[in-house]
């Protein structure tokens, strides 16, 4: 039998080498690999992306963006004869052509060879698709978007090529079983892929497939490049000459409007002050100006993101929405919203609507309550703006009202915030809660801005490499996109190469940039953001499943991958922590027990709101991909419901004060339209009902014995951290924890309920 499987291989020739010697050389080094690849599509071009620095990480100081077409076309040319090998040695299922079932050890195999052969190009792409994200050029962006439809194209006609020996494997008595649990979720994972890839389907239906992917894909591209036009000073800058204009706003935010300002001599105190509509200056300004109809003028200006003359996402937002119907039609799902909840956590669209509806029901009154009580605040304080506080007063009254009621504002608690500081304390954190040390590394790595800082991760105890990360902390529009990601340099594998190769991430964050030749004073949500995208980091890095495919974040499903972000986020507010990641500016001093208290009893202020609002958000992504399948390209766009009306009938039941009848901020909600959240945004709140209830197990077991504190550490490290997507996630958690999690300790956090004694039976997350 496994004679017959093999048989395939041995006759079949690939421009001129055969298979076997191919397969054989994605097991070798790189540099054996180019050569064969020499040999079997032409000669191999040298570039800075193509070839890896000595480290084997890019070359980030030598890559231009001339380089980007020919070395992405060169990995798709070795990518497709890889493909053509991979399939002739393994393809077809059991008894097509003769075969015989295979066996486990041409199953591990199998799945040893996918990774060599998508490695290479995942290398390639990655490094493209990393700095068209930070340090994107029209050069780079025109190169980009010249062969994002191939990478697309190639990879989906690659999951559909491998599909019938994956299907093999997975069909064969006892063989699935008997691989290890990595490479057993390989198949699983690849197999559904597939199958959502159109693996199976008639020809015709299946290259159907292929272009609408391809399509969804280019037009996701356009989308985020209207964003990041729209939001330049170029698009739009609202400078600022009279004093009077920013009265009140912290010296930190004046500082960081003059530094924007094209006027060199510009000064925080005597201006002139430049502010965009890049959240690292939008959000500052609304919380801050005084100015009523200034504040008016920048939240309809920020709602109109993108959705006007060359940068209008209206159409973008339209076609998609048709494709993704069109998807849906022709793999046999209800609606686009189930195809993208068939890999995940959650098992079906209804039970998420049901958790969000559940969360609405408890949230919802507090809300009101917490809008009513603010608006009495706003009026004390001289609002008159009549009856209800508009969109663009909650911002500032609210930061108001926290002042107020905490003595906190940016300008008390950004001098204990400095980067450098900050950094510090979470790595002594992760030190005492996962045995890491988190050391300086710069100069071992090229980056691509001088800002970008390098680090190693360590065994505590030996000193022992674990991983390493690339830190990319400040904004910088028109060249990097807004927002924070962690993404995956390098996975850990020891299929790809020899040895052991270890992980290295991305860390991106937007946070303001220092001013003044300071250190950067970072807000609190800055602070919380930096941690996020840490435990992004952290599950990525200290995996300890040596199959790249299911290794870190890779195979995780999407609506749990954010567990360990939102879980590190709990540290922000523990005492000895904000100790240890705070030294103001000036005197040197940690913040202060009065702040801590403060800031600890300010995370649930105006909380209600706030988790209405990630809810409405989550409701509306589903709410858009739940309109019903439609397989004729004309009928899924004629029959499409406006989009801008489902966001009103979707505020109708989850928001407090409905957006404006202009608003068009679906134009930038690049989540759902151009990353990879469509009809899963609502992740955030799922992943936070698990990382809540996981750091309850912290709680539970004491947070300032350091003892309980790391064996706690230690279970989830060996657990939600080192298990990566080698194990479905409701296995992991229930490893860790014992159990499924339960929705009570979110609610206690939000202060929507004290902490249960147990967890309800009525209210966990699983499958």
């Amino acid at each position: 039998m496994a004679a017959a499987f093999r048989a395939g291989v041995m006759c079949a020739q690939v421009s001129g080498a055969a298979p076997g010697r191919v397969l054989k050389a994605l097991a070798r080094a790189p540099q054996a690999r180019a050569a064969v690849w020499r040999r079997s599509s032409g000669v191999r071009r040298s570039s800075a992306l193509l070839d890896a620095s000595p480290a084997g990480l890019p070359r980030f100081g030598a890559i231009k963006a001339e380089d980007v077409v020919p070395a992405v076309t060169t990995a798709l040319e070795e990518f497709q004869t890889g493909v053509a090998a991979l399939n002739a040695r393994f393809g077809g299922a059991a008894g097509d052509g003769g075969r015989a079932a295979p066996t486990v050890a041409e199953a591990a195999e199998l799945t040893d060879a996918i990774e060599r052969l998508y490695d290479p190009l995942s290398r390639v792409w990655g490094a493209v698709s990393h700095l068209n994200g930070v340090a994107q050029t029209p050069e780079l962006r025109a190169a980009y978007e010249e062969v994002q439809p191939r990478v697309t194209e190639a990879l989906t006609r690659f999951s559909q090529s491998v599909f019938p020996a994956l299907a093999a494997v997975r069909d064969a008595p006892g063989v699935l079983d008997g691989l290890d649990g990595a490479r057993r979720r390989v198949v699983e994972l690849n197999v559904l892929s597939a199958e959502l890839a159109g693996a199976g389907l008639p020809e015709a239906e299946r290259e159907a497939l292929t272009a609408l992917k391809v399509g969804v894909g280019a037009a996701g591209s356009r989308f985020t490049n209207n964003v990041m036009d729209a939001v330049t000073p170029q698009a739009f800058a609202l400078d600022l000459a009279d004093a009077a204009d920013v009265a009140g706003m912290p010296r930190s935010v004046r500082a960081a409007a003059a530094h924007a300002h094209e006027d060199e001599a510009a000064t925080a105190d005597a201006g002139p002050w430049r502010f965009t509509l890049d959240a690292s200056s939008f959000m500052p300004f609304m919380r801050h100006c005084r100015r009523r109809e200034l504040r008016e003028h920048m939240y309809r200006s920020y709602v109109a993101i993108a959705s006007t003359g060359d940068r209008d996402n209206q159409p973008i937002i339209r076609e998609i929405l048709a494709k993704r119907r069109q998807v849906a039609a022709l793999l046999g799902y209800p609606n686009y919203a189930e195809v993208s909840i068939a890999p995940k956590m959650a098992p079906d669209a209804a039970t998420v609507v049901a958790l969000l509806e559940r969360l609405r029901d408890k949230c919802y009154d507090a809300a009101r309550t917490e809008l009513a009580r603010l608006h009495a605040f706003a009026v004390d304080g001289g609002y008159d703006g009549g009856d209800a506080l508009a969109l663009w007063d909650v911002p500032f009254w609210s930061e108001r009202q926290l002042e107020a009621t905490f003595a906190l504002g940016d300008d008390v608690l950004q001098p204990y915030f400095s980067l450098p500081r900050v950094l510090a304390g979470m790595f002594a954190t992760v030190e005492r809660v996962f045995g890491v040390r988190v050391v300086a590394a710069d100069g071992d790595a090229e980056v691509w801005h001088p800002d970008v800082r390098f680090f190693h991760v360590e065994a505590a105890g030996s000193g022992e490499r674990v991983a390493s990360f690339f830190l990319d902390p400040y904004a910088r529009p028109g060249s990097k996109r807004g927002g924070a990601w962690m993404d995956v340099c390098v996975s850990r594998s020891s299929v790809v190469g020899e040895g052991l190769r270890l992980p290295v991430a991305y860390l991106v964050c937007n946070q303001s940039p220092p001013v003044g030749g300071g250190d950067a004073l970072m807000r609190f949500a800055e602070v919380e953001t930096l941690w996020h995208e840490f435990g992004h980091g952290l599950q990525h890095m200290l995996s300890e499943v040596d199959v790249g495919l299911v290794s870190g974040t890779s195979g995780v499903e999407w609506d749990a991958v954010e567990l360990p972000s939102q879980f590190m986020e709990n540290w922000c507010y523990h005492p000895p922590t904000l100790r240890a990641m705070t030294a103001h500016v000036e005197t040197g001093e940690p913040l202060p027990n009065a702040l801590i208290a403060n800031l600890r009893a300010s995370r649930v202020h105006n909380a209600a709101m706030a988790m209405l609002r990630q809810l409405f958000l989550a409701r509306l992504d589903l709410a858009l991909h739940m309109a019903p399948a439609e397989a004729d390209a004309d009928a899924a766009a004629a029959t499409l419901d406006d989009p801008f009306a489902v966001v009103h009938d979707v505020a109708a039941r989850y928001t407090l004060t409905r957006p404006l009848h202009e608003d068009r901020f679906l134009c930038q909600f690049m989540h759902i339209f151009s990353a990879s959240y469509a009809a899963g945004y609502y992740s955030y709140k799922w992943a936070e009902v698990l990382s809540a209830d996981a750091f309850a197990a912290f709680e539970e077991a004491g947070l300032d014995d350091d003892a309980a504190v790391r064996e706690a550490g230690d279970r989830f490290r060996r657990t939600v951290l080192a298990r990566g997507g080698a194990q479905h996630a409701t296995e992991v958690y229930r490893a860790f924890r014992g159990r499924d999690a339960s929705e009570d300790a979110l609610l206690a956090a939000y202060g929507l309920q004290s902490h249960a004694a147990a967890p309800s039976a009525s209210a966990s997350v699983s499958v």
